[in-house]
């Protein structure tokens, strides 16, 4: 606010009145930058812990699949396959590469290498999430798939594994879905789609990326 009334044109965007309240400057600063909600986002039941509840409870949690976003990332940006050509005619592949199971299986396909990692990020003195990302070994691009508050882990004995293996469970699905090359026909559990799945059911069976 005192920056635009100093005559920086470019914090004009974001200023608004000291006094405004945090919800309303958080709605303005959204706008400014351009984000809108995001209706891709796919939910499931987390188990966990809540410190209102006395018992046992469960979490929706929002993901974001990863094997969507790889495919719409190589139908953006191709260089990945250019790299793995160029890899591939100079021999100079690792053998874990080389004698993965889903290479050897498609030996005329152009397999991209796919990392997972996890880690905590602290957002406060007080809590943490676990992030959960998938990378493109080529490219080295990062996707954030999934994000789990620590404070709602399962509390039960498990140390919070009830909780992880849900991102497991949704990682394990979006590997598969990747080297199959095709939308999954079901959802991570196997069940049947949900009233708020209907764009993921109307891909099911179809080739994920058009390579």
């Amino acid at each position: 606010y005192w920056a635009e009334k100093a005559g920086v044109t470019e914090a004009k965007a974001y200023a608004t009145q000291p006094t405004t309240s945090g919800g309303h400057a958080s709605r303005k600063l959204r706008a400014a930058l351009g984000h809108v909600a995001c209706t891709d986002l796919y939910e499931a039941d987390a188990p966990g812990h809540s410190k209102h509840d006395l018992e046992r409870t469960t979490h929706v949690v929002s993901f974001l699949p990863l094997h969507e976003q790889i495919a719409k990332s190589l139908k953006d940006t191709p260089s990945s396959l250019t790299k793995l050509a160029e890899l591939k005619a100079t021999g100079d592949l690792p053998r874990a590469y080389v004698e993965h199971p889903v290479v050897c299986g498609n030996p005329d396909e152009p397999v991209i290498p796919i990392a997972m990692f996890m880690d905590a990020v602290p957002y406060s003195h007080t809590d943490s999430v676990l992030g959960c990302w998938g990378l493109n070994i080529l490219t080295d691009e990062r996707f954030v798939f999934g994000v789990v508050r620590k404070r709602n882990l399962r509390r039960c004995g498990c140390k919070g594994w009830c909780t992880y293996n849900i991102v497991f469970q949704l990682a394990a699905w979006s590997f598969e879905a990747l080297a199959k090359n095709e939308w999954p026909s079901e959802r991570h559990t196997g069940d049947t789609w949900l009233p708020s799945d209907t764009k993921r059911a109307s891909m099911a069976g179809q080739p994920l990326a058009h390579i």
